[in-house]
């Protein structure tokens, strides 16, 4: 029998930030099999003050290790690795979309803040704003960042999803 192909995506994890659930994505990634890894952006924190952990070094590990194609798609908060776009390191294969085929539908994965507007795309005010909010989710053990998400769903909602355009 034919092995179905299995395609796993996963986008901001935010490792090395204070509430990353290291050890959620990392059994995650050990007990499913997958043919194809698409990382969605923001997998990590660059632009708080990443603290890294023996868990980090473990799914840095796993994703370099496996079988499996791996996409990276560059985010906002893993900017660092634009430079990278186009080429391969090690396994990984950095790029700032992906697209691909699934049942005659062409899908597209890119991160949101090509699409976001106002102080995302200022590097130097998200800095000093991520550094702020990582003080302060450290130092009162508050996920802050969840809170304001959850926020701003309640302001907006998802209008439509819109196939990819070639």
């Amino acid at each position: 029998m034919k092995k179905d192909y299995v395609r796993l995506i996963i986008s901001d994890l935010h490792v090395g930030s204070y509430h990353s659930k290291e050890n959620k994505i990392y059994d995650l990634l050990k007990t499913i099999e997958y043919d194809e890894l698409i990382l969605g952006g923001d997998i990590i924190d660059f632009i708080k003050i990443p603290t890294f952990t023996e868990r980090s070094a473990d799914l840095f590990e796993l994703v370099s290790n496996t079988k499996a194609k791996v996409i990276y798609v560059v985010g906002n908060h893993d900017f660092s690795f634009k430079k990278f776009i186009g080429k391969r390191v090690s396994n990984v294969y950095f790029t700032d979309k992906y697209e691909f085929d699934y049942c005659g539908k062409k899908y597209r994965v890119e991160h949101g803040d090509a699409y976001e507007k106002g102080i995302v795309h200022s590097r130097f005010l998200m800095n000093i704003i991520s550094v702020v909010q990582d003080f302060l989710e450290r130092y009162f053990k508050y996920n802050l960042a969840a809170w304001l998400v959850r926020r701003a769903l309640k302001k907006r909602s998802l209008k439509r999803i819109w196939p990819a355009v070639s």
